[in-house]
């Protein structure tokens, strides 16, 4: 029992918790099951989002963060942060107009093949679409430091009690 405890206290753990959570907000809270051809279909497209996800969060907390932001590189952090969301967003896209635009084409409504049709490079240069997907994107990333923050501060007021 011990050792389950430990378990459930990990890091690998609490993220695998936290991203199996994000995912599941994503599947249960589609509210137009018709764009999608089927469960399938719903799973691998928000599972490709959460993926994106992960890259972004992981690469901004464990590599930007502490590699610019920490050293008072804000402008570094700004563009390799830029550099990691326009490279994700173009694998994104890349994945939507191979993947699921080929597989799924014939299930779409008229607005979504309008979309599938587009160019990657209309796809890439839109910047309306970027900020959407850069905000979902990010959103977990936000929580997450959201949270470490908390943890960090709850460290914090606990050595200085210590010291008192």
């Amino acid at each position: 029992m011990h050792n389950l405890f430990t378990y459930l206290n990990t890091s690998f753990f609490k993220h695998s918790m936290f991203w199996i959570i994000v995912f599941l907000y994503f599947v249960l809270s589609v509210n137009n099951h018709s764009m999608f051809a089927s469960y399938r279909h719903l799973l691998e497209s928000y599972g490709i989002i959460v993926i994106a996800q992960i890259i972004t969060a992981y690469t901004c907390i464990y590599i930007l963060i502490p590699k610019f932001l920490n050293n008072k590189k804000i402008g570094l952090f700004i563009l390799w942060m830029l550099i990691l969301l326009v490279s994700v967003h173009a694998v994104y896209q890349a994945v939507r107009m191979y993947y699921f635009d080929v597989v799924y084409f014939d299930s779409y409504d008229a607005v979504q093949r309008s979309y599938a049709v587009d160019s990657y490079w209309k796809r890439l240069s839109s910047y309306s679409l970027f900020i959407s997907k850069c905000v979902l994107y990010l959103t977990p990333t936000a929580l997450l430091l959201m949270a470490r923050f908390y943890k960090n501060q709850q460290k914090f007021l606990k050595l200085n009690e210590q010291k008192k």
